[in-house]
């Protein structure tokens, strides 16, 4: 009787232990401040249901779930080909009449592109308008036509043609002198205008153009006459003829323009035509002009 109720009380001593170590850690398990949070108890799903996973999972939608339509954006409508299209830079263009109205220019033609403004043939794909290309404009070929040709100008005057000053008596004689030196008889002894000027500036008055005469005629003059008549004896070659070319060259570097250029070309020009019984022609010729 006593050791039945001993184990009894044992049993409920071991009992009461057990209850009172599991609230005493339940209540340390909720007493605990900041401490890691006490998960509860995972419980299985009922049979046949879709089982729930815990905090933290993933959710897998079952494949039965219902389909929701694809987003969709209201599709863009081309203007109809008759209306104008804005082009960058001002005016527009329409593709139905095919024309455009550019600023500046007014109304042009523009060449009709091949399904210009058309809506895309694609399924399922908004309808998009075609870009149309600016209208362009093309220039007829530049022609550039020459203006009148300058007038050729004159060479400029050698100082030799410039006009020049002498006496009158000095101008008229050489002016015979030189026409008749276009002729074929040119070669006149006695020369009928020589005779006064010789007189006139003391020397022989024979009308015999020689070297002497010429020689002072070259003080007021530069456009000489060829020599007439040279010395009795003398031929070309003896020396004379040069000698006479460089007399005059040395007046000519003391004597001012135009008559200086006008003796060189004196020198020059004298090649000893008098010589011989015949007249050789004088190819140079000179022909005085009034100023």
């Amino acid at each position: 009787m006593n050791t039945g109720a001993k184990v009894v009380l044992g049993l409920l001593a071991v009992g009461g232990i057990t209850a009172l170590v599991f609230m005493s850690g339940e209540q340390k398990a909720n007493a605990a401040p900041g401490g890691p949070p006490v998960k509860p108890p995972i419980v299985p799903s009922p049979p046949g249901t879709t089982p729930i996973p815990p905090s933290g999972g993933v959710v897998v939608v079952p494949s039965g779930a219902p389909d929701f339509p694809p987003l969709t954006q209201p599709p863009i409508v081309a203007p109809p080909p008759s209306s104008n299209i804005p082009i960058p830079g001002g005016g527009s263009i329409n593709p139905g009449t095919g024309t455009a109205t550019i600023p500046g220019l007014g109304t042009v033609t523009v060449p009709p592109l091949p399904g210009a403004g058309a809506p895309s043939a694609a399924p399922g794909l908004p309808s998009l308008p075609i870009p149309v290309p600016a209208p362009t404009q093309v220039l007829p070929g530049l022609t550039i036509t020459p203006g009148p040709a300058p007038a050729p100008s004159a060479p400029p005057q050698s100082a030799a043609e410039q006009p020049t000053t002498a006496p009158a008596d000095t101008i008229a004689t050489v002016s015979a002198m030189l026409a008749r030196e276009q002729s074929p008889h040119w070669r006149i002894i006695p020369e009928p205008t020589l005779k006064a000027w010789q007189a006139a500036r003391g020397l022989v008055a024979d009308g015999d153009f020689g070297m002497g005469t010429a020689l002072k005629m070259a003080q007021e003059i530069g456009t000489l006459p060829i020599i007439r008549g040279w010395p009795k004896g003398s031929y070309l070659g003896d020396g004379k003829l040069e000698n006479y070319k460089a007399s005059l060259v040395q007046i000519a570097n003391s004597a001012p323009e135009p008559r200086r250029s006008q003796l060189m070309a004196a020198s020059v020009r004298e090649q000893g035509q008098g010589y011989g019984k015949t007249e050789k022609p004088i190819a140079t010729l000179i022909t005085l002009q009034d100023a």
